[in-house]
């Protein structure tokens, strides 16, 4: 009994420095703050943005600004009419508007390119 007490006195303190450690995995809590933004705000600032799709044979989804919709579901005035791979298709009145899942990836034909290198003639 004694024994058990004595270890137990000793590992108290040990309890209190285990708090004072991060996970050091974990982004730092300014990153985490900066990179989720509230859903009113991402959809009023900048529009809607696609942040995920889930295609199986059941079910189809989207997340778009932190909400997750399924096709006819709405996402503040628009409506969802198609949901793909990598983009989904939103219709508020006659506009329509497309949400790419990788903005920044411009998809091309193979061997194509936005614009031919210059052609420089040497004269020997």
């Amino acid at each position: 009994m004694r024994g058990a007490i004595g270890v137990l006195a000793l590992t108290l303190p040990l309890i209190g420095f285990a708090e004072g450690f991060a996970d050091p995995m974990r982004p730092p809590t300014t990153f985490i703050q900066a990179s989720t933004p509230s859903t009113a705000s991402s959809l009023s600032a900048s529009g809607p943005v696609l942040q995920s799709v889930y295609i199986s044979p059941r079910r189809t989804v989207a997340t778009i600004s932190g909400q997750t919709v399924m096709l006819g579901e709405k996402v503040g005035d628009a409506t969802v009419m198609r949901i793909s791979e990598n983009e989904v298709v939103l219709r508020s009145g006659k506009n329509l508007q497309t949400l790419k899942l990788f903005p920044a990836i411009d998809k091309r034909e193979p061997g194509k390119t936005l614009s031919q290198p210059a052609r420089i003639d040497r004269k020997e």
